[in-house]
């Protein structure tokens, strides 16, 4: 039962970045930077990567990893590549983390590949708090019904949790923060 909880977690994961990728493709949401998708692609990838390591189920990051992947494609039509100091920041991140899994093993990667992500997505929660984006909300509150499930899903060890916890904590605050009146 809990593979199917797990599983259901990664379904959600890839249908929210799909749903985007789709709009994207049909010209139905702004196409974002292909640089900020390439990096999120590239964190997501090394959480899909130190948690198969860490013998923890993949099934969110595997989706997270498809959906940005897909996602990243889907913007090469209309996209802009645009390298700021915020995929400096998602980059520095990357390679922190990466240098910490490869000396500590994959459990510690996890863990700092969490942080990584995590900090990687602090300039975007700056500008929900700036500008808060209403008809994002489903993004965010869908994600965190992910990590429920991943979390149901998991074994409850500090490597199994930290990634979905995480990611509940900052994405139930963007989801928070983008229901607030625009000032």
């Amino acid at each position: 039962m809990k593979e199917i909880f797990g599983l259901i977690g990664g379904v959600v994961a890839v249908s929210v970045l799909l749903h985007y990728a789709y709009n994207v493709i049909r010209r139905k949401a702004e196409a974002a930077g292909i640089a900020t998708w390439l990096m999120w692609t590239a964190l997501d990838v090394l959480l899909l990567v130190t948690t198969w390591q860490a013998g923890k189920p993949v099934w969110l990051p595997l989706g997270w990893t498809v959906g940005a992947s897909l996602v990243t494609i889907s913007l090469f039509r209309d996209g802009k590549w645009e390298w700021k100091w915020q995929e400096t920041l998602s980059a520095v991140c990357a390679l922190i983390a990466t240098i910490v899994w490869r000396t500590q093993g994959a459990e510690i990667g996890v863990l700092a590949g969490t942080l990584a992500m995590t900090c990687a997505g602090i300039p975007l929660l700056i500008d929900m708090v700036k500008k808060p984006i209403g008809s994002t909300f489903h993004v965010w509150f869908l994600t965190c019904v992910a990590c429920v499930f991943t979390l149901l899903g998991s074994d409850w060890s500090l490597t199994a949790i930290f990634l979905p916890v995480g990611s509940i904590i900052y994405n139930g605050t963007l989801a928070v923060l983008v229901l607030r009146p625009i000032k």
